[in-house]
């Protein structure tokens, strides 16, 4: 695996794999440009990081190679998704399980485990944090809503901010 720096400054972007411009904007714009400021490097997924990605990269004088795309075993043999990003400038890192498949579930925990802090929606125990509430949930899928515990909400468990 690549080597990161001290990993205190590097915050791990996640959030859930159905963020709408306007829950981005009002959730994470204010987070990524306060860590932009204070030098922070990223680590992200490829898939439903995509506008902080973006964001990121749109920035005057953001470094590309600030950011890195870590990507699960099956994602990263996908070789034309994996040369896009290499395109932006992003380093990408295949997450590698020692000869197991890489699940997204995997891909997370190892960007937990190089970064030192999160971008997302709510604070708690001095950790920036964000899954939507059930009630949030409720709302924004209707019928098609169903009890789950998230990546981002496991990431917060590992990090200790949310009990579990």
């Amino acid at each position: 695996l690549m080597s990161f720096p001290a990993k205190i400054n590097i915050a791990f972007i996640s959030g859930p794999i159905d963020t709408t411009p306007s829950y981005f904007a009002t959730h994470y714009i204010l987070r990524l440009n306060s860590a932009v400021q204070n030098g922070a490097s990223f680590v992200m997924g490829p898939v439903q990081d995509t506008m902080a990605r973006e964001y990121l990269l749109s920035l005057d004088g953001f470094d590309p190679k600030r950011t890195t795309v870590c990507m699960a075993q099956f994602e990263y043999a996908d070789e034309t998704w994996r040369r896009e990003l290499e395109a932006l400038g992003v380093n990408v890192e295949e997450v590698s399980t020692g000869g197991r498949a890489t699940t997204t579930r995997m891909r997370d925990e190892f960007m937990t485990g190089v970064s030192g802090w999160d971008v997302l929606r709510r604070m708690c125990a001095n950790w920036e944090y964000m899954c939507r509430t059930e009630e949030e949930a409720k709302e924004f899928y209707g019928k098609g809503w169903w009890p789950r515990v998230s990546n981002t909400e496991i990431n917060g468990r590992r990090r200790g901010v949310i009990g579990g």
